[in-house]
């Protein structure tokens, strides 16, 4: 059992020899905060329970590194060619209800407005499902909640492939431990994750004080706009480059888009 820490990691073994029992159990209850701890020892005994990372950076591998990356970077940009594409699909429905609604009896936006199999004017059809006019306009409008929902999923699926896939490769390519292997924005997309999937897109104290180069406060909506996705995925792209420039010396040539600016 070990934790990660700074320069290492902690030998939970080592770090609870000759400790007393009482702080002992608090840690086996979860009261006791193991970073916390840790760091108070470092300072009253050293550092003699930090073991070394486990690999040394000598059998570096530049080609698998490139694959992993080039791999990873194909999978960011499928995701926000689905964003795209689905964003053009929310154009059509926005327009097309404005288009409905010059005709007199469709200008509420209270009018009843249903999703249909196999046609909403056959007989047989059954309802898929119902809104109102109004509704769906707004949702379908740019920035909607369809434009801001599809966009906290396209963070979810890139870090979750990060995660649990490309994070791993980069570490064996470059022979460094997994945890070793940090981006920012990666570690920023990890905290927005962690709001969309379990605070209900919302963002919390600890998000809002981590992500200090973000302008965000807590309490408020995760809002990832059309302009925030492409530039997060450019600033991955970045991110690789510089590693790969600084472990082996090696100019990837990604192609890298140019950041967007917002409209005003």
């Amino acid at each position: 059992m070990a934790q990660k820490e700074s320069n290492g990691v902690y030998d939970i073994n080592l770090l609870f020899k000759d400790v007393s029992d009482d702080i002992l159990t608090t840690f086996l209850e979860g009261k006791l905060n193991l970073k916390e701890y840790a760091k108070s020892e470092l300072n009253n005994r050293g550092r003699p329970f930090i073991k070394k990372a486990k690999k040394d950076g000598n059998n570096r591998n530049l080609d698998a590194f490139l694959q992993a990356s080039n791999e990873f970077l194909a999978i960011c940009d499928n995701i926000y060619g689905l964003y795209l594409d689905s964003t053009q699909g929310y154009n059509s429905i926005f327009d097309g209800i404005l288009q409905d609604q010059k005709n007199d009896h469709l200008k509420t936006d209270e009018y009843t407005y249903v999703y249909a199999s196999p046609d909403g004017f056959d007989r047989n059809s059954y309802v898929l499902h119902k809104s109102t006019l109004g509704k769906v306009k707004n949702r379908n409008s740019i920035n909607g909640e369809n434009y801001l929902s599809l966009a906290a999923y396209a963070i979810v699926l890139i870090f979750e492939h990060w995660e649990r896939e490309y994070r791993e490769k980069i570490s064996v390519a470059v022979d460094q431990d997994r945890e070793l292997i940090q981006f920012d924005v990666l570690g920023s997309m990890r905290l927005f994750r962690n709001d969309i999937l379990h605070n209900n897109r919302i963002i919390t104290e600890k998000t809002a004080k981590d992500l200090k180069s973000f302008d965000v406060k807590a309490g408020n909506s995760i809002n990832i706009t059309f302009y925030d996705l492409s530039n997060l995925i450019t600033r991955i792209k970045e991110s690789l480059t510089v590693y790969c420039i600084k472990v082996f010396d090696h100019d990837p040539d990604f192609e890298i888009t140019e950041y967007i600016p917002e409209r005003e």
